[in-house]
């Protein structure tokens, strides 16, 4: 009979649709706990689990969790003595931008020039050893939020001080919040897909040794964030195209995706990734917390739950046919979230046997 698996959790985080019954599939029953977890019994509760359970999943809250739970996660992995998922012991690696970056320099993983500021006189000394455009932002904010694009030194300098308004905002509940100025990589080249140049970038989910998939994400030139909700009709067979290539990229570059999950200690994650011009990677950020939809929400509905937004899901219906033959990796293991978590826990199972 398989052994429970602890679903370390806080505030703020559901399973996503099929991924609960995948893992059971593959590992056995969850138990619920909250995180941090407290009990008038919890001495003998701890130390059952420590004798009854062979696996632990970590699944925090990646922008919320304050400083105190990340110490708690790390104290009771270390008093259980489980096999994880994403040991909470490098959970600031995928809270923080520039805790990823440092690892990824030191590893050979490429990242965009970048560099990290504590005042305006900081970012001033430093600013020039960048090229423009740049983004001001802090480190741990999610998406484009709290993000600047400054094409200039005077449009740099006035967004400066907006992020260092920011980064006094957050320092207030999270002590790893910094200020950083990373360089914008084009990834608009024209002609390079089908009709006109987007603006691109992947994610790719890895688990365990192995990716199991990715896709593009486009956006119109002068919208230097793409995203999945950018997607406009006409978009069409760029789409496919971005997402062959990033299909192809996959495959002669697996090594090097799975070495920067590794790297930071960690087993599961969707990785962010951007190519120039040139077609050079960057790589982002990891994201445990990659979006696939929720089965019992209305904002995200069949037959994908992500992406839902109307026009694409009007493409990705028309067009399913020629999809799988063209983007499999997309359509088989992205939009079909059933098999993409149970690839997942799959591979999770081997890797951690």
């Amino acid at each position: 009979m398989d052994k429970p698996v602890l679903n370390f959790t806080n505030a703020g985080v559901r399973w996503r649709v099929f991924e609960k019954e995948a893992l059971e599939k593959h590992f056995g029953p969850t138990i619920d706990v909250n995180i941090p977890f407290k009990d008038t019994r919890q001495e003998q509760i701890f130390d059952r689990w420590a004798e009854q359970c062979e696996y632990a999943t970590w699944r925090p809250n990646t922008e919320m969790t304050k400083d105190a739970d990340v110490q708690w996660m790390v104290e009771m992995e270390e008093r259980l003595g489980l096999k994880n998922f994403n040991s909470p012991k490098n959970f600031y690696k995928y809270h923080a931008k520039d805790e990823a970056f440092k690892v990824w320099e030191k590893e050979g993983i490429p990242v965009p020039p970048y560099f990290m500021f504590a005042s305006m006189t900081e970012f001033r000394e430093k600013i020039d050893t960048l090229q423009f455009p740049v983004i001001l932002r802090i480190n741990n904010a999610c998406a484009a939020e709290g993000s600047y694009f400054c094409k200039t030194r005077g449009e740099a300098d006035r967004f400066a001080a907006l992020v260092t308004r920011d980064q006094i905002l957050a320092s207030a509940k999270f002590s790893h919040t910094k200020m950083m100025c990373v360089q914008y990589i084009n990834t608009n080249k024209e002609g390079m897909l089908a009709t006109k140049g987007y603006n691109s970038s992947y994610r790719v989910i890895v688990a365990g040794d192995k990716v199991v998939t990715g896709y593009a994400r486009l956006s119109d030139p002068a919208d230097w964030v793409a995203i999945t909700g950018k997607f406009t009709p006409d978009m069409g067979k760029d789409f496919v195209k971005a997402n062959a290539e990033c299909e192809e990229f996959i495959k002669t570059n697996e090594e090097q995706i799975v070495k920067a999950v590794h790297s930071l200690g960690l087993n599961h994650q969707g990785v962010d990734i951007i190519r120039d011009t040139d077609g050079n990677p960057y790589y982002l950020e990891v994201q445990p917390g990659y979006s696939t939809g929720y089965g019992n929400d209305e904002a995200w509905q069949i037959p994908y739950y992500n992406p839902s937004y109307p026009e694409l899901v009007k493409f990705l219906t028309g067009n399913e046919s020629t999809l799988k033959k063209e983007i499999p990796l997309y359509v088989n293991y992205w939009l079909d979230k059933e098999r993409l978590f149970d690839t997942v826990y799959s591979n999770l199972k081997e890797h951690l046997a």
